[in-house]
């Protein structure tokens, strides 16, 4: 591969960087349409790149054309244009990147804040209900323990790290954590663990298939229950909730009607062991 090639392949690079760059430049435009524009844009380039590539190929392959090295310089000239236009621009497009993903920031923090009215509503229920049954029956403790709420829940930094802790048992818990789709949609989750204790070493937890989401869709949010959950769980939830989306109005009722179930059958099966 000669050195044309070399820079014609980080044209080509730049030119479907500065593609993606270019198509959020419009605001007004459709996530599609970007996409498309984008995709078009790189496409453009990479043809005219690889043109230029073959021509300087063909240039210096031919023997038979006249004034070769004027030719070769014509096309490198165009190369360097091509260069000059990109570089001309990139701190332009960079600042439209960077505020565009200002933007998007905050975008999710409005919409943590939103999430978190709802999380803190469910864990002031699971304090209240714990402890309401603890006192009816001290024999039978449930503890919580609860994480503080990240600032941006959207962030890969904080994805892993909210949940509350309901312990039932030294061996015996429920988790309240988010859980995140491919496509970024949030979803918060119930999930049954079991654990082991060991001398010296911290507490090691283990998920189970006992696992109930609420899949938050913006402006509603659907219910999802592991395909392997408990029957008798299953039975018990689907007995109170309907497995549909649902108006974000009905949060908070829907996930303490998940919680209280949760709660009664940790009870029955504590009773039955």
């Amino acid at each position: 591969m000669n050195g044309y090639y070399i820079a014609a392949a980080i044209c080509v690079f730049l030119g479907a960087f500065l593609g993606y760059l270019g198509s959020i430049k419009n605001s007004e435009k459709s996530a599609q349409e970007s996409r498309q524009a984008s995709k078009e844009q790189s496409e453009r380039i990479e043809g005219e790149l690889k043109a230029l590539g073959n021509k300087i190929q063909e240039l210096q392959s031919d023997r038979d054309v006249t004034n070769k090295e004027a030719e070769i310089a014509k096309v490198e000239s165009e190369y360097k244009t091509l260069a000059e236009e990109f570089y001309r621009k990139l701190p332009i497009e960079v600042e439209e990147f960077k505020g565009r993903s200002a933007t998007k920031t905050i975008h999710q923090l409005e919409l943590s804040r939103k999430i978190e009215q709802h999380v803190h509503t469910l864990e002031n229920a699971a304090r209240g209900l714990t402890k309401a049954l603890t006192t009816k029956n001290p024999n039978r403790p449930i503890t919580v323990n609860v994480s503080d709420f990240p600032t941006n829940i959207y962030s890969t930094e904080a994805r892993n790290k909210y949940s509350t802790l309901l312990s039932f048992s030294s061996t015996s818990h429920w988790t309240i954590r988010f859980v995140w789709y491919p496509d970024g949609t949030p979803a918060l989750e119930f999930m049954r663990l079991t654990s082991k204790d060991e001398p010296g070493k911290d507490r090691q937890f283990f998920i189970t298939t006992d696992s109930i989401q609420l899949i938050l869709r913006g402006t509603n949010f659907g219910v999802s229950l592991n395909e392997r959950i408990s029957p008798d769980l299953r039975e018990r939830i689907q007995k109170d909730v309907k497995l549909a989306s649902l108006d974000m109005d009905r949060f908070d009722e829907i996930a303490r009607s998940i919680l209280e179930t949760i709660l009664k059958y940790e009870l029955v099966q504590q009773s039955l062991s």
